[in-house]
């Protein structure tokens, strides 16, 4: 949930998120050379205010990062979560 300063939810403009996989993650899967892994993310609006629906499909499994920014808060904030895929 997105919150201001105030702990209010808020709705939050250009939320952008993108998942990754760090080469070092990669490197260790076996697949040496391929560089950062990456999976296609949509936001939608959640079903209430400072909520948002993030979806995506990662290719293979192995420990995934979403990083979400909020790149017109003020200040812009961004998080980072670290999921693993099984």
């Amino acid at each position: 949930m997105v919150m201001d300063a105030k702990e209010q939810p808020m709705v939050a403009q250009n939320v952008q998120a993108a998942m990754t996989m760090t080469v070092k993650e990669m490197d260790a899967m076996g697949m040496k050379g391929m560089g950062e892994g990456s999976a296609k993310t949509q936001v939608k609006p959640g079903s209430s205010v400072g909520t948002y629906d993030i979806g995506t499909t990662v290719p293979f499994a192995g420990n995934w990062q979403l990083k979400v920014d909020l790149k017109q808060a003020k200040p812009p904030a961004s998080a980072i979560f670290n999921l693993a895929v099984k």
